[in-house]
């Protein structure tokens, strides 16, 4: 089977392979046309010689014009090649200028793809640095999805890549449900603080009640027995009469009274 690329060859082949057997045919005629000059130029020469019949004449005169005709068939021949050969080399210089021009496309191509990848080489990337998973653990624990398909360096790493976003969306999803608990229990522990806070001033508005209730019957805790003790022992005075209170006694009666006494007969 003949391809397209010779069959576009044959021409080329076929037209220098015409000129060459014109041309051979050209360089016969022309020694033919030598001989006949050289003896037109010998009976012209040799004037008293009787030379051949009218039959002679005749023959000399067909090959001449044979001769002739010939050449003018040749001629044309020569031309119609000629004109072949010139379509023919416009032909090939279109088809060599359109090769050219797509050898230089793809020579910027290369160039272009050549400086990407030149870029990529030197550009540094989060995924140098960034502390996932080793290997080693992700072949072992990775899932299957994560793992198929990973033939070469780059398919690897994007599979490594996603097992690290699964992970961590993972841990995302237990950060978040750590911090619903954490805030739930804020919340519980707040409560619980707020509600010792209203039983603390409540307890202490009783005890305050109770410790005005007993002095106006005349009634002294056991407590502010010992203050009232210690007190007048570090500022006793000779003489029947009790030291007057101070005002760090009252507030100290006032505010620590935690139970009341029994009355005094």
């Amino acid at each position: 089977m003949v391809s397209a690329s010779d069959r576009n060859s044959a021409p080329a082949e076929e037209i220098p392979a015409s000129i060459s057997a014109s041309a051979k045919q050209i360089n016969t005629l022309c020694d033919k046309i030598e001989d006949i000059a050289s003896y037109v130029v010998s009976i012209k020469n040799d004037q008293s010689q009787e030379h051949g019949s009218s039959d002679t004449c005749q023959n000399l005169l067909e090959t001449v014009t044979s001769t002739f005709v010939h050449l003018r068939q040749l001629n044309r021949k020569l031309h119609e090649d000629k004109v072949a050969l010139n379509t023919q080399v416009v032909s090939l210089k279109r088809k060599t200028d359109d090769l050219g021009l797509y050898v230089e496309n793809r020579k910027c191509e290369m160039a272009y793809i050549q400086r990407d990848i030149d870029s990529t080489k030197k550009m540094e990337t989060i995924y140098q640095t960034i502390d996932i998973i080793p290997e080693d653990e992700f072949r072992a624990n990775a899932p299957e999805e994560f793992k198929t398909g990973n033939d070469t360096h780059h398919k690897l790493m994007i599979g490594r890549l996603r097992y690290e976003i699964r992970q961590r969306e993972v841990l995302m999803e237990s950060k978040a449900r750590a911090k619903e608990i954490r805030d739930s229990l804020r919340l519980v522990k707040r409560q619980r603080i707020e509600k010792l806070e209203k039983i603390d001033n409540r307890l202490q508005n009783y005890i305050k009640s109770l410790s005005q209730l007993g002095r106006s019957f005349g009634v002294v805790s056991d407590d502010e027995k010992n203050l009232s003790s210690s007190d007048t022992s570090g500022t006793a005075v000779e003489g029947p009469d009790r030291p007057k209170e101070t005002k760090k006694f009252r507030d100290s009666r006032d505010v620590g009274s935690s139970r009341v006494g029994t009355p005094q007969m």
